[in-house]
């Protein structure tokens, strides 16, 4: 199953199933012609739900700001979300 995510945003990680998360842009081009792309794939450790509202998704997409580095303030940075991708 793909879920593409279209803006920023948290989700949780199902740890029953082996899930990870791709990254690309359908733009950028390695030096072959291929569409660029990286892999995140968790370790299956467990996370940690307590009363931080950081700690409410396992995984948060954001667009890249050197402003936005607190994970404590990341349900903030989602509060009213970017768009990830531009139509072409």
């Amino acid at each position: 199953m793909i879920l593409l995510i279209r803006q920023e945003s948290g989700f949780p990680w199902d740890p029953l199933k082996f899930q990870t998360l791709r990254i690309s842009d359908r733009i950028l081009k390695n030096s072959r012609g291929h569409e660029s792309s990286y892999r995140l794939v968790p370790l299956r450790y467990g996370n940690i739900r307590n009363a931080e509202p950081y700690t409410r998704f396992d995984m948060w997409v954001t667009r890249r700001d050197d402003g936005q580095m607190s994970p404590r303030r990341l349900p903030t940075y989602v509060s009213t979300p970017d768009p990830l991708w531009i139509p072409i």
